[in-house]
């Protein structure tokens, strides 16, 4: 026996999706599915930043010379205009909490993958 809300709730959501076809909110293209927010191109182009690449080297000592911290972990390469930026900026100035909830899980994996992360107090 069907239930009377879960095909309603389906029929309204294909519905939607013919009217509004879910986009990526980075690139605008057509999102195969409807319940992700970022295609997967879009996400792994997020650069991410490792230990002994150029850049971690120079804002380590950076900030060590400064005496703010003793080194540094980033999961990231913060690049402006980037895809990043604009998932980023969906979070914080348009209030899209889904935003943070798939950075979340991504930080979250990449801490319990790396072990340089186990070191971090």
């Amino acid at each position: 026996m069907l239930r009377f809300p879960s095909v309603l709730d389906s029929v309204v959501a294909h519905f939607r999706d013919f009217v509004y076809p879910p986009v990526c909110f980075v690139c605008e293209r057509p999102l195969e599915d409807g319940s992700q927010r970022v295609c997967t191109d879009c996400w792994s182009s997020f650069q991410q930043l490792h230990e002994g690449e150029p850049v971690w080297h120079e804002l380590n000592i950076r900030f060590a010379e400064a005496g703010f911290i003793s080194g540094l972990l980033s999961c990231y390469y913060f690049e402006k205009e980037g895809p990043l930026q604009k998932v980023i900026h969906m979070l914080k100035y348009d209030g899209m909490k889904s935003m943070g909830e798939l950075l979340g899980r991504d930080v979250g994996l990449r801490m319990r993958e790396g072990p340089e992360f186990l070191q971090a107090d």
